[in-house]
């Protein structure tokens, strides 16, 4: 004979309303190819992902695991990334004094000579798309600056950059 105990069972379509917090689904995507940008205009990185919520009061968390890197021939290099549903920007970096360039990532020295970044671009993001229509969440990123040659890279495999190569975004559907 066999015994089934459990605490609580969740429905597929979520907790009921007042319930809250019940993962209803999980989408996962990673994403390997290489794409550079040499601007300080935000541009597409390449991860995205798409989710259907069953429900229009569901939210849905985003995390973001983004590989950087950046070089620039001079002492600072910086860059920055934001996150989108759709074309609507939902989450940017801190950015410098104007506003308008990006910023978050990056380094300066005071050796005189080039400057190499590598890292990860990590975010989590709690939204509140009200819909049930398919969503998709995407990553943009640019350079701080536009002199000094500089490139800021994700996945990047081919340059000695340190980087494991792999970004990743999920999507969790979380119950009202």
């Amino acid at each position: 004979m066999s015994t089934i105990k459990v605490n609580k069972i969740i429905p597929v379509a979520g907790v009921p309303t007042g319930g809250g917090g019940g993962i209803i689904q999980t989408i996962q995507v990673t994403h390997t190819a290489e794409v550079s940008t040499t601007g300080i205009t935000f541009v597409d990185t390449g991860l995205s992902a798409s989710i259907t919520p069953i429900s229009s009061t569901s939210k849905i968390l985003v995390m973001v695991t983004q590989r950087f890197f950046i070089q620039r021939s001079t002492d600072q290099a910086r860059g920055g990334f934001r996150l989108l549903r759709g074309s609507t920007v939902i989450m940017q970096g801190p950015n410098t004094q104007n506003g308008q360039e990006p910023g978050g990532e990056g380094q300066s020295t005071n050796l005189g000579g080039s400057t190499q970044v590598a890292g990860a671009f990590n975010c989590t993001f709690l939204d509140s798309p009200s819909t049930t229509s398919s969503t998709t969440y995407k990553t943009q990123f640019a350079n701080n600056q536009s002199s000094a040659s500089p490139t800021i890279f994700v996945n990047s495999l081919n340059n000695n950059s340190g980087e494991d190569g792999v970004s990743t975004m999920t999507l969790f559907e979380v119950s009202a």
